[in-house]
């Protein structure tokens, strides 16, 4: 909490301080306090729009506190840079669950297998997804990969 106060007084002097933007945004988001740290976050990508750090640290805080459209924005704008991402594009999927866009779901996850076809995680997911739906031959289908995949069948 010091060093953040002290931050504080250095923003005082230099609101441009992008090294001191990005230390409170840290400090408050490692003490836990996620909404304190958005403004320093915010205000650091006006001066850095590509700084992928900064957009991770956004994206994580927007999915801890279930503001899923906020996510969304901030992961497609990650992957407007960094299309090969797999944690933002996991947790964009997440996302789309959680506003109820399985189809939208169901695309980036089809996306995330096809770059990397032995993803356990995301085709688990994607059975989920589709009996979730009562997509049942999906459901057969993607178990079936799945099996193969861990070599219980050939």
């Amino acid at each position: 909490l010091e060093c953040i106060a002290i931050c504080e007084e250095v923003l005082f002097i230099n609101k441009n301080d992008t090294y001191v933007l990005n230390l409170i945004g840290k400090s408050h988001y490692n003490l836990g306090k996620n909404e304190e740290s958005l403004p320093y976050l915010k205000r650091l990508l006006e001066f850095k729009p590509d700084d992928l750090d900064t957009f991770m640290l956004l994206i994580r805080i927007y999915f801890n506190i279930k503001n899923y459209e906020d996510c969304i924005k901030y992961c497609i704008k990650f992957l407007s840079i960094d299309n090969s991402d797999m944690v933002v594009k996991r947790l964009l999927t997440r996302c789309y669950n959680g506003i109820g866009n399985e189809k939208l779901a169901e695309e980036m996850l089809l996306e995330i297998i096809k770059q990397n076809p032995k993803d356990l995680e995301s085709k688990v997911t994607l059975v989920r997804n589709y009996y979730t739906a009562q997509k049942y031959e999906k459901v057969h289908e993607i178990c079936n990969q799945i099996l193969k995949l861990r070599g219980f069948i050939s």
